[in-house]
């Protein structure tokens, strides 16, 4: 009896740990899909936007449309992959490309302004006060 009631026993066992492995404990360093208003996304969409700005060869700012898609990881600090829709604007970059100079209501976007859909990885180490664009990519969108 106690042998055919032991493959019951370790079922029982085995199904005990299914929640465990069910909540979605992530790896270390492994992706994670986080929601586009999270602050920490917000922040480095922010960072990642006025890096453009500054490399891109425009005489204009581009502004975001939106975060489309986010994801972190944990890597000595985080490192954010950001999805972001960006458009240029009619403000010179002579005026300055913060978002608080490009939201305002002066940093008109002209009816045939060039969308973009940009790639962006930020890595933030905020104990060292350090953030950088570690890679950019972006390609025309097609809406």
């Amino acid at each position: 009896m106690a042998s055919g009631g032991s493959p019951v026993w370790a079922l029982v066992a085995l199904l005990s740990l299914l929640p465990l492995v069910a909540r979605g404990e992530r790896a270390v360093g492994a992706l994670e899909e986080v929601p586009v208003s999270n602050p920490g996304v917000q922040e480095a969409a922010r960072f990642a936007l006025e890096a453009y700005n500054r490399a891109s060869n425009s005489m204009f700012c581009y502004k975001p449309v939106r975060v489309l898609e986010a994801e972190t990881q944990v890597v000595s600090g985080m490192q954010y992959y950001l999805t972001v829709e960006i458009v240029n604007t009619r403000c010179e970059k002579k005026v300055g490309c913060g978002l608080k100079n490009v939201g305002s209501e002066n940093c008109a976007v002209p009816s045939e302004a060039e969308q973009q859909i940009c790639e962006f990885v930020v890595w933030s180490r905020p104990w060292m006060q350090d953030t950088r664009l570690s890679s950019i990519s972006c390609t025309p969108s097609s809406s």
